[in-house]
């Protein structure tokens, strides 16, 4: 089967799937030491890591890591550890879950 991964530009609808957890914008400011902070300033928390975030109307922050990212050597069971470890580093520990979202553009 082949997996689309790339942006389709003739595509009204958007879709973010991974293993993570949300945070708001109060936990990427105290991430970043500072009193306030914006959406974009997560790409900054996350650089050089395999997490990956979308934004929910501007009040949700979705940061995970889709199952393709894994290495080819990891069991799930440690895909999922992995990627908790990764959101412990930045924003403590939080519980983490499969987040499937889509929404369209009008």
């Amino acid at each position: 089967m082949k997996i689309r991964t790339g942006f389709v530009s003739n595509s009204s609808t958007s879709s973010f799937m991974a293993y993570g957890t949300d945070v708001d914008i109060d936990e990427v400011a105290k991430a970043l030491g500072r009193e306030e902070a914006e959406v974009w300033d997560v790409e900054d928390l996350l650089r050089g890591t395999r997490l990956q975030y979308s934004a929910i109307d501007g009040c949700c922050i979705l940061v995970g890591t889709h199952p393709s990212d894994a290495d080819d050597s990891m069991t799930l069971g440690e895909f999922k550890k992995q990627v908790e470890e990764d959101i412990k580093k930045i924003f403590g520990p939080k519980p983490c879950k499969w987040i499937e979202e889509a929404w369209m553009d009008y």
